[in-house]
C-alpha cells in the first residue's frame, strides 16, 4: 500500500455524499495536501458501463445477486485501475461510496447479508479497506426528498427499503465503534452542508491528518 489515506464517503441516495467529498478535497487541498477523488461505480471505462447498466437499465431485470456482483465488478475494476495507483502518488484518495454501500443496500436493505457482501467485496478488492469511512446519516425521507423526479432504479425502491439501507449504515458502523475503531468509522448528521463540512473537517484534523 502506498502512502496515501484512503477515505471512503457514505449514506443513502440524497445524503449529500458528492457535495462532501468536493469539499473535503477542496479543503486538503488548501492545506496544501495532494488529493484524488472517485465515484463508485465508476471512473473507468468497465465502471461507466456497470453503471449505466445498474442504474439506469430497461427492459429487463437484474437479480438481487447478480446486482450485488455487478458492483463488485466495477469496484474490483476501480481498485486496479484508478485508486491502487492514486495511493502512491497522492496524499489523501477519496472515494463516493464503497464497500459499505453494497453491504447497506444489498446486505441490509436487500436481505443478503452484510457479512456475507463484505466478503464477496473482500475479495474484488484484494482486501483494500478505507482508512476512514465517513457517514452521513440522514432521515430517508428527507433523503428521498432531495432525488430529483427521474429517480435511477435503485432510488426507486422507496422509503421501506431505505430505511433499511439507512439503519444498516448506522448498524455497522455503530458496532465497529463499539470495537474502539472510532478513529476509523464516523458518523455526521447531514443538516446543513455548511454544518457536515464543519464537522468532518473537525474530524479530519483530529483523526486523520
Amino acid at each position: 500500500m502506498g502512502k496515501a489515506k484512503f477515505i471512503t464517503i457514505e449514506g443513502i441516495d440524497g445524503a449529500g455524499k458528492t457535495t462532501q467529498v468536493k469539499l473535503l478535497a477542496d479543503y486538503l487541498r488548501s492545506c496544501g495536501k495532494t488529493v484524488a477523488t472517485f465515484r463508485d461505480p465508476g471512473d473507468t471505462e468497465l465502471g461507466g458501463k456497470l453503471r449505466e447498466i445498474l442504474l439506469h437499465s430497461i427492459g429487463f431485470d437484474i437479480g438481487l445477486r447478480a446486482e450485488t456482483l455487478l458492483y463488485m465488478a466495477a469496484r474490483a475494476q476501480l481498485v486496479v485501475e484508478k485508486i491502487r495507483p492514486a495511493m502512491d502518488a497522492v496524499d489523501f484518495v477519496i472515494s463516493d461510496r464503497y464497500m459499505l454501500s453494497n453491504m447497506a443496500y444489498q446486505g441490509a436493505g436487500g436481505g443478503l447479508g452484510m457479512y456475507v457482501v463484505r466478503d464477496i467485496g473482500r475479495f474484488a478488492t484484494h482486501d483494500l479497506e478505507a482508512d476512514v469511512t465517513l457517514l452521513l446519516d440522514i432521515d430517508p425521507q428527507v433523503a428521498l426528498g432531495r432525488l430529483s423526479a427521474g429517480a435511477d432504479r435503485i432510488e426507486q425502491r422507496g422509503l421501506a427499503y431505505f430505511t433499511a439501507v439507512g439503519m444498516g449504515f448506522n448498524r455497522w458502523v455503530q458496532e465497529c465503534q463499539r470495537q474502539g475503531r472510532h478513529t476509523q468509522y464516523a458518523v455526521f448528521a447531514a443538516s446543513t452542508i455548511e454544518a457536515t463540512h464543519a464537522s468532518i473537517k473537525t474530524y479530519i484534523e483530529q483523526y486523520v491528518m
